[in-house]
């Protein structure tokens, strides 16, 4: 009898031990880079958890790594691309239930590269001599569509959202606010131009223009059935919460 106690007790521990031991998953990431939103393969992938740094090795031909046995909630990723010309990018996941998860980070350029490329296109539209619509007093509205993001404001604004990263200096710092970008949209939807014109902190300022620029090309505006240039005014919000 006491033998039988024992096994029981033995199998009811056993269970506790299962029932209880730390929870892991697995975090997919697909890393892609800003220019085509293919993947970026032998891209170096670092994790910083409560132990410190785990260097993880490279993507694959599919720019992809999976990140196993997992037991933290929060895991901060660090993404290296062998070309110079990408930033290193930071992200930081939330996991409270331990789930499976799969997730893409984006590649984007140094903001120097970013400048070289933005100034190019800019150059290729610069036509001082074209028609724009800067207002609408002296348009026919009737025959005036102004230009739209394509799936429609609440869209831009889920964009603009999900795309911008908050400066680390401006948090710690606690710096917030609006900032006002005027820009070009062309004949053809896409942004050129942009600039502050009302600033907050260098590094917002930065960030609004660089989150506008890598928009989607929007719907052109159109004059009597007809696409054509319009000056674009938009206010980008930075608040801490």
């Amino acid at each position: 009898m006491k033998m039988k106690k024992t096994s029981i007790l033995f199998l009811f521990l056993s269970f506790a031990m299962v029932s209880f031991a730390a929870k892991t998953y697995t975090l997919t990431l697909i890393v892609k880079d800003q220019a085509t939103l293919q993947p970026m393969p032998l891209a170096q992938i670092s994790i910083y958890t409560s132990s410190g740094k785990i260097d993880l090795g490279k993507t694959d031909a599919n720019g992809k790594i999976e990140i196993p046995e997992l037991g933290e909630k929060k895991i901060v990723v660090f993404v290296e691309a062998q070309d110079s010309r990408y930033q290193t990018a930071r992200e930081t996941f939330f996991n409270s239930k331990k789930e499976n998860i799969a997730r893409v980070i984006v590649m984007q350029f140094t903001y120097e590269e970013q400048i070289k490329i933005y100034d190019a296109i800019d150059e290729e539209y610069n036509d001082p001599n074209e028609p724009f619509i800067s207002d609408l007093k002296d348009v026919d509205t009737s025959e005036f569509k102004d230009a739209e993001f394509i799936e429609g404001r609440h869209a831009m604004m889920k964009f603009l959202a999900i795309n911008i990263k908050y400066p680390e200096v401006c948090i710690l710092e606690g710096i917030q606010g609006k900032v006002y970008l005027e820009f070009f949209i062309q004949k053809d939807g896409r942004i050129t131009n942009v600039k502050a014109i009302r600033q907050v902190h260098p590094s917002i300022d930065l960030e609004a223009i660089r989150v506008v620029r890598n928009m989607p090309k929007f719907s052109p505006a159109t004059l009597k059935g007809e696409p054509i240039k319009q000056m674009f005014r938009l206010p980008v919000n930075f608040l801490l919460h």
